[in-house]
């Protein structure tokens, strides 16, 4: 997942990546086992090499796993610098398997929200990053109506509180939240949905849902949006066709054959984007 799953997306897209590195993890593909501060001198040092150089080159800014206020506050620097560019954040917040990938969580997103979000083109939350960004509860583990219900009502409210951000789009990645295929009863669609510039637009996908667990499929969907803005292409078909990708290397994804052997973790499928 990260920076690994990043380029190899960009690079299957015809997009060249610049990667810089605002957090070292320790990963595989069953648990993300630590996570190592970049100090944000050096991740601006990073950017401006790159950007002193490149800048007129750069169609899109795609950023993941942050870490720390501080570099919060250097990418905000560097962004306002830059805001012709625009910007594609994937708000990873927890892993996968529960691990924070964030320092001081609280102090954390009420800095990102009211700094960094303005300057976001696009977000990409999952249900979970999305509540906890609007700082409201999730009741998705429970399948009664009445939270059914409760979140229902809580996206919306989430929706709106980002958008009082100044968020300028907002897609909503239905990983956990699936849906019945009203013309076969045991097949499921995963619902993402697209809100534009506060609600004009609105727009729904339906993916029909793999029943496997992926490591770097959030990672692998937003770099292919970066890569389809990158190449001037319209949110709406952005989206979509990279949805389209990531469904294929979903679909064509693989794992290691020795799992039983080797600490009886849960490895998941790596998503192969080389297909």
């Amino acid at each position: 997942a990260g920076l690994t799953a990043d380029a190899l997306t960009l690079f299957k897209l015809q997009v060249h990546p610049f990667s810089i590195i605002t957090a070292n993890t320790i990963q595989n593909s069953a648990n993300v086992l630590q996570v190592n501060e970049i100090s944000a001198d050096t991740v601006y040092y990073q950017a401006a090499t790159i950007l002193d150089e490149f800048a007129d080159n750069i169609k899109a800014i795609k950023i993941g796993v942050i870490y720390t206020i501080e570099n919060v506050e250097v990418i905000v620097k560097i962004l306002q610098k830059y805001n012709n560019i625009p910007v594609i954040f994937d708000p990873v917040l927890i892993s996968g398997n529960g691990n924070n990938l964030v320092k001081n969580q609280t102090e954390f997103i009420n800095y990102l929200t009211q700094n960094l979000l303005p300057l976001c083109f696009l977000i990409t939350p999952n249900y979970n990053e999305l509540f906890a960004l609007a700082n409201l509860p999730s009741n998705q583990n429970n399948q009664n109506n009445q939270n059914n219900q409760n979140n229902k009502n809580n996206i919306e409210k989430s929706i709106n509180k980002l958008f009082s951000y100044n968020v300028k789009n907002i897609l909503l990645t239905g990983t956990d939240f699936f849906i019945s295929n009203n013309n076969n009863k045991n097949q499921t669609h995963i619902k993402h949905q697209l809100f534009i510039d506060n609600f004009k637009n609105n727009f729904d996908f339906l993916v029909e849902k793999i029943n496997a667990s992926f490591h770097g499929s959030g990672c692998t969907l937003s770099s292919a949006i970066a890569a389809e803005v990158a190449k001037q292409v319209p949110l709406k078909n952005a989206v979509s066709n990279a949805l389209n990708f990531t469904e294929l290397c979903l679909k064509n994804a693989f794992r290691n054959n020795k799992i039983s052997d080797y600490n009886q973790q849960n490895f998941q499928f790596i998503p192969n984007r080389n297909i």
